[in-house]
C-alpha cells in the first residue's frame, strides 16, 4: 500500500539532511537516517497500535516537541558516541517529521503529554480539511519534496 504521509515524511527528512550534511556524512547514512529517524522513529506509537490491532488514528505524544526531547535527543545522543555529527542528523531529520506535521493536515498537541486540555491547534500552512475544502492538501506538499529533492540532486551530483 501507497502511503503518502511516510514517502512526504521520507522525502522532507531527506531533503533537510542531504543540503545541511552532503559533504560532510556519509550519503547512504543520510538516506537510512531519513527512514528511520524522520519517519519511523517519531511514528513507533503507531507501529505498537497495529500490533495491539488498535490502529492509532491520533497523535500522540511522540510526535510533539515532548517527543523530540525525550526520545529524540537521547537517540541522537547515543548516535553521537560513533561520529559528533550523528547528533545533528538524528535531531534534523526527528525535527524534520514534527515540523512537516505542524506544515500539514495534522492535528497538533504542541504542549503533550503535560496537557490534553488544550485541545488540538491547527498550525498547517498547507491545512486541508474534507468538510469544507479549503488549505491545501499534503498531496501538493508530496509534489514540492520531489521537485526540491530534484533540485538539491542536480547541485550535489
Amino acid at each position: 500500500m501507497f502511503n503518502l504521509e511516510w514517502h512526504n515524511h521520507y522525502l522532507f527528512s531527506l531533503n533537510i539532511l542531504l543540503v545541511a550534511f552532503y559533504n560532510k556524512v556519509n550519503i547512504s547514512f543520510l538516506v537510512l537516517s531519513a527512514f528511520f529517524f524522520g519517519c519511523l522513529l517519531p511514528d513507533l506509537d503507531h507501529f505498537f497500535g497495529y500490533i495491539r490491532k488498535s490502529i492509532l488514528q491520533y497523535r500522540t505524544w511522540a510526535q510533539e516537541p515532548a517527543g523530540l526531547v525525550a526520545i529524540g535527543l537521547p537517540v541522537a545522543y547515543i548516535a553521537s558516541k560513533s561520529n559528533p555529527l550523528f547528533f545533528f542528523v538524528v535531531i534534523l531529520a526527528f525535527l524534520g517529521h514534527i515540523l512537516l506535521d505542524y506544515l500539514c493536515t495534522h492535528e497538533t498537541f504542541p504542549l503533550a503529554p503535560f496537557t490534553y486540555k488544550i485541545k488540538k491547534s491547527r498550525f498547517g500552512f498547507f491545512r486541508y480539511t474534507r468538510e469544507n475544502g479549503r488549505g491545501v492538501s499534503e498531496s501538493y506538499f508530496f509534489i514540492f519534496n520531489i521537485f526540491l529533492f530534484l533540485v538539491i540532486a542536480a547541485f550535489i551530483v
